[in-house]
């Protein structure tokens, strides 16, 4: 269990557990003032459609989950919440989902690996392969679901940048804002948060930002004022 200030998070049927870079996604990312309606692709335990709902509650969230028992569980965790109404949970695939209409905002945790080595968990490797949804496939259907407006938030290993550019491009996709993560001072980069936009105004040149999580094993200034929200010891 994972218990925020606001809501809390049961995960034992998840193979997709919390993790401390979703929370930092779901803390960080800018959702403009005239977003109405937010997709959250993969939602599993509900973790980044809760935080959403807790930052802007006047958006209307659909949280779309492939694994029934992720589903099951990311359904009792939000029903549970006092952000219930604001949240709407949907079993299905991305890839055959159909909506009446377009998102102004969808946000994503995906699968970090595609061809590296499995485990013998099926529903581990649902969670963090993709082989069932590729990086091209999920840029492809994040483009057909956004408002010609929108924008999108991923989260990836820093080693996928340029790959999730290169998708980008091919779908007419430019990357806004990124949010590099390291652990630490003394890490490497691991992580980065891409916020993708389809608008043709924004600039190419994208903007930067920088998170240490941690320094000398505590979090960083930084990294409080993103978490303290949420997190119960923060």
């Amino acid at each position: 269990m994972f218990q925020c200030k606001e809501f809390t998070i049961h995960q034992d049927l998840c193979a997709m557990k919390v993790t401390e870079i979703a929370c930092i996604q779901g803390a960080w990312t800018p959702i403009p003032d005239e977003v109405n309606t937010i997709l959250d692709i993969g939602s599993g335990t509900g973790l980044l459609s809760l935080m959403l709902a807790q930052r802007f509650p006047s958006k209307e969230i659909v949280a779309l989950e492939l694994d029934e028992a992720s589903y099951q569980q990311g359904k009792q965790n939000i029903s549970s919440s006092k952000f219930s109404r604001q949240i709407h949970t949907l079993l299905g695939d991305v890839r055959q989902f159909q909506s009446a209409q377009t998102f102004d905002f969808i946000i994503c945790n995906p699968p970090f690996f595609e061809n590296q080595l499995k485990s013998p968990d099926v529903t581990k490797n649902l969670a963090w392969h993709s082989e069932e949804l590729s990086m091209q496939s999920l840029v492809h259907h994040i483009h057909r679901l956004l408002q010609p407006s929108g924008s999108a938030s991923l989260l990836y290993p820093y080693q996928r940048l340029n790959e999730l550019k290169a998708c980008c491009k091919e779908q007419g996709f430019l990357v806004e804002r990124i949010l590099f993560i390291k652990h630490s001072v003394k890490h490497e980069i691991g992580f980065f948060i891409a916020l993708l936009t389809k608008s043709i105004s924004i600039q190419e040149a994208m903007q930067e930002e920088y998170l240490v999580v941690k320094e000398n094993q505590v979090y960083t200034e930084k990294a409080q004022l993103l978490l303290q929200n949420f997190y119960l010891k923060l």
